[in-house]
């Protein structure tokens, strides 16, 4: 039996059917355990992000509007009086 060809379930022995149940089952295993382990990562990228946007915002006073390189890239920073902000990628100005 070929686990690339699709199957006849109707002509499957019952040890043919516990077979794919159990590989059916260690590919779920093997699923569900990288859900689990992006999912940390997603909570503590998640929780990085958090934390910068609140360290953005109060260092942020007002309407504002800044040229900001980071690691050979210039970005503009821009606020509101609310403290919400968009950074958006710019050309290099020198």
């Amino acid at each position: 039996m070929s686990a690339d060809s699709p199957v006849d379930v109707s002509e499957l022995s019952a040890k043919d059917i516990e077979e794919l149940e159990r590989k059916k089952k260690a590919d779920l295993s093997w699923a569900v355990s990288k859900y689990i382990a992006a999912e940390k990562k997603f909570e503590e990228a998640s929780s990085e992000f958090n934390k910068c946007c609140c360290d953005i915002r109060q260092m942020l006073c007002g309407k504002k509007t800044y040229v900001i390189a980071v690691s050979y890239q210039d970005y503009l920073l821009q606020s509101d009086e609310d403290g919400n902000f968009e950074v958006t990628p710019i050309e290099r100005l020198y």
